[in-house]
């Protein structure tokens, strides 16, 4: 994840077959994302105009975006 303010933060996103997708930064856990269904792909980058986008592609087909912020 990049923070605006020119700090760098490197994570580790796991998405579980729970539908969670778990946040760690080294060893430490930062946050979970409750999805509810399984997760079949996922993509950090920019999207459009915004920085820092989750995009989450799901096993019914939906596709969701989710704008991290620190």
């Amino acid at each position: 994840m990049d923070i605006k303010q020119g700090k760098a933060m490197q994570c580790v996103m796991v998405a579980l077959k729970t539908g969670e997708i778990r946040i760690f930064n080294d060893k430490h856990h930062v946050d979970t994302i409750n999805m509810g269904e399984t997760i079949h792909g996922m993509r950090f980058g920019t999207f459009g105009r915004e920085g820092n986008c989750l995009l989450i592609n799901t096993a019914s087909g939906g596709i969701h975006a989710k704008i991290l912020q620190r």
